[in-house]
Protein backbone atom coordinates (compact mmCIF):
# COMPACT_ATOMS: atom_id res chain seq x y z
CA UNK A 1 0.00 0.00 0.00
CA UNK A 2 1.04 3.88 -0.55
CA UNK A 3 1.10 4.54 3.36
CA UNK A 4 2.10 8.07 4.04
CA UNK A 5 4.51 10.07 2.03
CA UNK A 6 7.35 9.83 4.48
CA UNK A 7 9.12 6.67 3.08
CA UNK A 8 8.21 7.69 -0.60
CA UNK A 9 9.20 11.56 -0.17
CA UNK A 10 12.82 10.22 0.55
CA UNK A 11 13.26 8.03 -2.44
CA UNK A 12 11.63 10.48 -4.85
CA UNK A 13 14.66 12.38 -4.60
CA UNK A 14 15.97 9.56 -6.82
CA UNK A 15 13.32 7.73 -8.65
CA UNK A 16 12.08 8.26 -12.54
CA UNK A 17 9.27 5.95 -12.53
CA UNK A 18 6.92 4.42 -9.56
CA UNK A 19 4.94 2.23 -9.11
CA UNK A 20 2.43 1.39 -6.07
CA UNK A 21 1.01 -2.42 -5.64
CA UNK A 22 -1.73 -2.91 -3.34
CA UNK A 23 -4.70 -5.12 -2.85
CA UNK A 24 -7.11 -2.05 -1.22
CA UNK A 25 -7.75 0.71 -3.47
CA UNK A 26 -6.53 3.63 -1.30
CA UNK A 27 -8.68 7.34 -1.06
CA UNK A 28 -8.05 9.34 -3.84
CA UNK A 29 -7.09 12.18 -1.02
CA UNK A 30 -4.44 9.70 -0.22
CA UNK A 31 -2.29 9.84 -3.47
CA UNK A 32 -2.36 13.21 -4.28
CA UNK A 33 0.98 13.58 -2.43
CA UNK A 34 2.42 11.15 -4.61
CA UNK A 35 1.26 12.60 -8.12
CA UNK A 36 3.08 15.83 -7.25
CA UNK A 37 6.49 13.74 -6.00
CA UNK A 38 6.84 11.55 -9.47
CA UNK A 39 7.13 12.59 -12.80
CA UNK A 40 5.27 8.83 -13.87
CA UNK A 41 3.01 7.20 -11.13
CA UNK A 42 1.53 3.49 -12.14
CA UNK A 43 -0.88 2.41 -9.59
CA UNK A 44 -1.68 -1.60 -9.75
CA UNK A 45 -4.52 -3.12 -7.84
CA UNK A 46 -2.89 -6.85 -7.00
CA UNK A 47 -1.80 -8.99 -5.28
CA UNK A 48 2.22 -8.95 -5.35
CA UNK A 49 3.00 -12.55 -4.92
CA UNK A 50 0.48 -12.81 -8.28
CA UNK A 51 2.27 -10.29 -9.91
CA UNK A 52 5.28 -11.02 -12.31
CA UNK A 53 7.85 -8.19 -11.18
CA UNK A 54 10.03 -8.95 -14.48
CA UNK A 55 7.87 -6.89 -16.57
CA UNK A 56 9.01 -3.78 -15.52
CA UNK A 57 12.53 -4.98 -16.61
CA UNK A 58 15.65 -4.07 -14.45
CA UNK A 59 14.54 -2.25 -10.81
CA UNK A 60 14.88 -1.19 -7.66
CA UNK A 61 12.11 -2.43 -5.04
CA UNK A 62 11.59 -0.67 -1.87
CA UNK A 63 8.17 -0.59 0.67
CA UNK A 64 7.13 -1.57 3.97
CA UNK A 65 6.44 -5.17 4.32
CA UNK A 66 3.62 -7.03 6.48
CA UNK A 67 5.13 -9.42 8.83
CA UNK A 68 2.68 -11.83 8.27
CA UNK A 69 4.09 -11.77 4.02
CA UNK A 70 7.34 -10.81 4.48
CA UNK A 71 9.11 -13.58 3.58
CA UNK A 72 7.25 -14.63 0.32
CA UNK A 73 7.66 -11.40 -0.79
CA UNK A 74 11.31 -11.27 0.25
CA UNK A 75 11.66 -14.36 -2.17
CA UNK A 76 10.02 -13.28 -4.74
CA UNK A 77 12.43 -10.26 -5.06
CA UNK A 78 15.34 -12.37 -4.46
CA UNK A 79 14.09 -14.55 -7.70
CA UNK A 80 14.07 -11.35 -9.65
CA UNK A 81 17.71 -12.32 -9.83
CA UNK A 82 19.92 -10.08 -12.26
CA UNK A 83 16.45 -7.81 -12.82
CA UNK A 84 17.03 -6.96 -9.04
CA UNK A 85 19.18 -3.54 -9.26
CA UNK A 86 18.86 -2.98 -5.10
CA UNK A 87 15.85 -3.65 -2.44
CA UNK A 88 14.86 -1.70 0.55
CA UNK A 89 12.36 -3.50 3.08
CA UNK A 90 11.03 -1.79 6.29
CA UNK A 91 10.37 -4.70 7.76
CA UNK A 92 10.21 -5.91 11.73
CA UNK A 93 13.10 -5.70 13.78
CA UNK A 94 12.90 -9.86 14.07
CA UNK A 95 12.61 -10.15 10.52
CA UNK A 96 15.69 -7.90 10.07
CA UNK A 97 17.78 -9.67 12.74
CA UNK A 98 17.12 -12.77 10.68
CA UNK A 99 17.96 -11.69 7.19
CA UNK A 100 21.26 -9.72 8.90
CA UNK A 101 22.46 -12.76 11.23
CA UNK A 102 25.77 -13.81 11.73
CA UNK A 103 26.64 -17.84 11.20
CA UNK A 104 26.36 -19.11 14.76
CA UNK A 105 24.07 -16.67 16.25
CA UNK A 106 20.61 -17.86 17.15
CA UNK A 107 18.96 -15.75 14.48
CA UNK A 108 20.81 -17.63 12.19
CA UNK A 109 18.31 -20.00 9.70
CA UNK A 110 17.29 -20.87 6.87
CA UNK A 111 15.76 -16.63 5.65
CA UNK A 112 19.42 -16.22 6.60
CA UNK A 113 21.01 -18.30 4.16
CA UNK A 114 18.88 -18.00 1.40
CA UNK A 115 18.97 -13.88 1.55
CA UNK A 116 23.55 -14.60 1.51
CA UNK A 117 23.26 -16.32 -1.35
CA UNK A 118 21.71 -13.99 -3.68
CA UNK A 119 22.04 -10.92 -1.98
CA UNK A 120 24.08 -8.73 0.98
CA UNK A 121 21.83 -7.59 3.46
CA UNK A 122 22.06 -4.89 5.98
CA UNK A 123 20.52 -3.05 8.52
CA UNK A 124 20.36 0.55 7.48
CA UNK A 125 18.66 1.76 10.74
CA UNK A 126 15.67 0.91 13.34
CA UNK A 127 12.78 2.48 13.50
CA UNK A 128 10.57 3.04 16.90
CA UNK A 129 6.99 2.16 16.78
CA UNK A 130 6.09 5.40 17.62
CA UNK A 131 7.60 6.92 13.97
CA UNK A 132 4.19 4.97 12.58
CA UNK A 133 0.90 6.02 13.06
CA UNK A 134 -0.80 3.80 14.69
CA UNK A 135 2.39 2.84 16.53
CA UNK A 136 2.77 -1.00 16.27
CA UNK A 137 3.28 -2.98 19.10
CA UNK A 138 7.32 -3.99 17.83
CA UNK A 139 9.74 -2.31 16.35
CA UNK A 140 10.89 -1.81 12.22
CA UNK A 141 14.09 -1.82 10.78
CA UNK A 142 15.30 -0.56 7.03
CA UNK A 143 17.21 -3.50 5.77
CA UNK A 144 19.17 -3.03 2.34
CA UNK A 145 19.77 -5.85 -0.24
CA UNK A 146 22.41 -5.52 -2.38
CA UNK A 147 22.64 -8.55 -5.23
CA UNK A 148 25.60 -10.42 -5.61
CA UNK A 149 27.09 -10.45 -9.13
CA UNK A 150 26.61 -14.24 -8.89
CA UNK A 151 24.88 -16.60 -6.82
CA UNK A 152 27.26 -17.57 -3.71
CA UNK A 153 26.93 -21.44 -4.98
CA UNK A 154 26.59 -22.66 -8.22
CA UNK A 155 23.37 -24.76 -7.90
CA UNK A 156 21.29 -22.13 -6.06
CA UNK A 157 18.28 -24.09 -6.10
CA UNK A 158 19.78 -27.79 -4.96
CA UNK A 159 22.27 -25.74 -2.12
CA UNK A 160 18.56 -24.54 -0.46
CA UNK A 161 16.99 -27.61 -1.03
CA UNK A 162 19.67 -29.44 1.07
CA UNK A 163 20.07 -25.94 4.20
CA UNK A 164 16.44 -26.26 4.15
CA UNK A 165 17.05 -30.06 5.37
CA UNK A 166 19.77 -29.01 7.23
CA UNK A 167 17.48 -26.23 9.29
CA UNK A 168 14.30 -28.39 9.54
CA UNK A 169 14.39 -28.87 12.58
CA UNK A 170 16.18 -25.87 14.25
CA UNK A 171 16.38 -27.76 18.12
CA UNK A 172 17.77 -31.17 16.43
CA UNK A 173 21.87 -31.83 15.12
CA UNK A 174 22.43 -31.53 11.91
CA UNK A 175 22.92 -35.63 11.88
CA UNK A 176 19.03 -35.96 12.80
CA UNK A 177 17.82 -33.07 10.34
CA UNK A 178 19.66 -35.23 7.39
CA UNK A 179 18.81 -38.30 8.47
Amino acid sequence: GCGSVVFTDTISLVVVYVFFLMIRRPPRSTLFPYTTLFRSLELLHADILKVDLSRWGPLAIAGNLPYYISSPILAKTLALGSLLKTALFMVQDEVASRLTASPGSRDYGLLTVRTNVFTVARTITRVPPDAFQPPPRVGSALVRFDPRPEPLVADPDGFLRFAALCFRHKRKTLRNNLA
